[in-house]
C-alpha cells in the first residue's frame, strides 16, 4: 500500500504567504488568554522536555528547539496565540483539542484566505474558531429561522484574540429561496460561545415572500433587551392551591445580563417536594425547606447543555443554589406561606399581587402612644405592600391621630400635622395605603392617645419580579 508524504511539523505563514520568521507561540489554559494563563507544554511526546512559555519561537515557519523544527505536546485542551516578530497576531484560538490540531496547519492570518473543516458536528453554537467554513450535510443545528439542516452554508467566524470571549459569526445560506439570492445572517457571543444572541437577518431578498421575513422579525427585535427585562411568566395557584404554582409562558433576562431565558410552555411546580425537572414535578431548590410564615422566590433558570428552561422555589434568606447543570436564572415572583406552611392564595396581574382574602397583620387592639408599634406583615420583604389600617377610640377623647408607615418614617408622636388617620370622639376610621415593607417584613404605627385601638390587614404587594436583582 502506498504511503502519503506529509509534513511532520506544523507550519505558520505571514499574511502574504511567506513562512513566519522570528515569531512567537504562546500555549495557555483552554478558554483563557495564553499569555497571562500559560499551560505547561513539551517538545517531545513523552512530555519530558519542557518548552518555556516565553521561549517558543518560530523560524522558517516552524516551531524550533535547538535550531531544529519540533512539534509541541500538551496533556489537555489548550488555547493558542501565534504572533509575528513585531507582536502582531497571526492566529489565535481560545479552545483546541487533539481533534482540532490539523487546523494549525491551514490557517494563515487572513481568516478568509483558506477554508477549514467544520468541527463539533456542524453545530453553529460550537464553531468558535476564527476562520471561513463551508459545508452541506443535513446534520447542521442551531441555524437561523427559515434555513434548514441540509442547506449549503458558508460561515465566517472572528474570535477575539485577547481572551475576552467575544465571537462574531456571519453566515450565508446558498440554498434557501431563489438560487440567485444570497441570504445573510449575523450574531455574536460575549462569553466564548456559552450563549449567543439571536441571528439577525442582514439581507432578506424581497422576492422570497413576506412569511419568512415575518418569522425573522422577532429574533431581530429581541437583539436589544434591557437588563432585568421580564414579560409574561405570571403565576397562579394550581389545583393543589396549598402547594402548587403554575407559571405561564414568557421570557426574562437572566440576573447577570448575559442571555434571555424563554419558557415556551406553562409549567407547574410543587413547593412541598424537592426539585425535579419537568412539569408537575417538585420545585424546592437545594438548601430550602417548606416552613410556616415564610417567603419563597420563584426562579426561572436555563439548562447549560441544551438551553431548556425550568422553574423552582428559592427560600428567602437562603443563597441561590440552582440544580447541577443550570447557570443562568431570573426571579419571576414571590409567594408566602401561612401558619400551616401552605401558600397563601393570590391573584397576580402584571406586577400587582393581591391575596384572594386579606390577611390579618395585626388584630385590633390598643396600641399605646409612647413609641411606635411594630407590625409584622405576611408580605415579602423589601417590596411596596398594600395595607389597610383601621383605628377607633375606646373612649370619648376628642380628636385623635394615628400614623401607619414604613421604617423610613421618623418615630415621632402622632399629631394634627403628623398623621395617616383622624379620629373624632368615639369614632372609627381607616385607610388603604401603599407602604414600603422592610427587610424583616415589618411596618410601623403610632397613636396620639393610649386609648386608641389599631388593626392592620395585608391586601397584597407590588413585586418588581427580579428587575433590580
Amino acid at each position: 500500500m502506498a504511503n502519503v508524504i506529509k509534513s511532520p511539523y506544523p507550519m505558520f505563514f505571514e499574511e502574504d504567504g511567506r513562512p513566519v520568521e522570528g515569531g512567537h507561540v504562546y500555549i495557555g489554559v483552554s478558554g483563557l488568554n495564553p499569555i497571562s494563563n500559560p499551560l505547561a507544554c513539551y517538545y517531545d511526546e513523552a512530555m519530558t522536555i519542557p518548552a518555556a512559555a516565553k521561549d517558543i519561537r518560530i523560524s522558517g515557519g516552524y516551531i524550533t528547539y535547538k535550531g531544529a523544527p519540533r512539534n509541541l505536546y500538551v496533556p489537555d485542551a489548550y488555547s493558542l496565540l501565534v504572533q509575528d516578530k513585531n507582536g502582531s497576531t497571526i492566529y489565535s484560538s481560545l479552545s483546541n483539542t487533539a481533534t482540532d490540531a490539523d487546523l494549525l496547519l491551514t490557517l494563515p492570518r487572513g481568516t478568509m484566505a483558506r477554508a477549514m473543516r467544520v468541527p463539533n458536528a456542524y453545530n453553529f453554537n460550537k464553531i468558535v474558531e476564527s476562520g471561513f467554513y463551508s459545508w452541506t450535510n443535513g446534520g447542521t443545528s442551531n441555524f437561523p429561522v427559515g434555513c434548514a439542516a441540509a442547506d449549503l452554508y458558508a460561515l465566517q467566524v472572528e474570535a477575539s484574540p485577547d481572551g475576552t470571549g467575544i465571537i462574531y459569526q456571519r453566515l450565508v445560506d446558498f440554498s434557501t429561496g431563489p438560487t440567485s439570492a444570497l441570504y445573510t445572517f449575523e450574531r455574536q457571543s460575549i462569553n466564548a460561545g456559552v450563549a449567543w444572541s439571536p441571528w439577525i437577518a442582514t439581507n432578506i431578498p424581497s422576492g422570497y415572500g413576506i412569511g419568512w421575513q415575518s418569522a425573522l422579525a422577532q429574533p431581530f427585535s429581541s437583539q436589544v433587551i434591557a437588563r432585568g427585562y421580564i414579560d409574561g411568566l405570571t403565576c397562579s395557584n394550581a389545583a393543589d392551591t396549598d402547594h402548587d404554582i403554575t407559571i405561564a409562558v414568557g421570557k426574562a433576562r437572566d440576573a447577570t445580563d448575559v442571555l434571555t431565558l424563554t419558557l415556551a410552555a406553562a409549567i407547574t411546580k410543587r413547593i412541598d417536594e424537592a426539585w425535579a425537572p419537568g412539569n408537575n414535578a417538585g420545585g424546592m431548590l437545594p438548601g430550602g425547606a417548606l416552613v410556616a410564615n415564610s417567603v419563597y422566590y420563584l426562579r426561572l433558570f436555563r439548562k447549560d447543555s441544551d438551553g431548556s428552561t425550568d422553574c423552582g422555589f428559592q427560600q428567602a434568606g437562603v443563597a441561590i443554589v440552582l440544580p447541577a447543570g443550570y447557570t443562568y436564572s431570573h426571579r419571576i415572583m414571590s409567594v408566602c406561606t401561612d401558619a400551616a406552611a401552605n401558600i397563601i392564595p393570590f391573584t397576580q396581574t402584571g406586577d400587582e399581587v393581591i391575596f384572594n382574602n386579606a390577611v390579618t397583620a395585626r388584630a385590633v387592639a390598643t396600641a399605646g402612644s409612647t413609641n411606635r408599634l411594630t407590625i409584622t406583615t405576611p408580605i415579602p420583604p423589601n417590596v411596596v405592600g398594600l395595607i389597610e389600617a383601621n383605628a377607633y377610640h375606646t373612649s370619648d377623647a376628642g380628636l385623635a391621630y394615628v400614623w401607619v408607615d414604613s421604617s423610613l418614617r421618623t418615630d415621632a408622636a402622632a399629631t394634627n400635622t403628623n398623621y395617616s388617620i383622624i379620629l373624632q370622639n368615639s369614632g372609627a376610621n381607616g385607610i388603604i395605603k401603599p407602604i414600603k415593607i422592610n427587610g424583616s417584613r415589618q411596618i410601623f404605627a403610632r397613636a396620639s392617645h393610649a386609648n386608641i385601638a389599631i388593626g392592620c390587614t395585608a391586601i397584597g404587594w407590588i413585586d418588581d419580579r427580579g428587575r433590580n436583582a
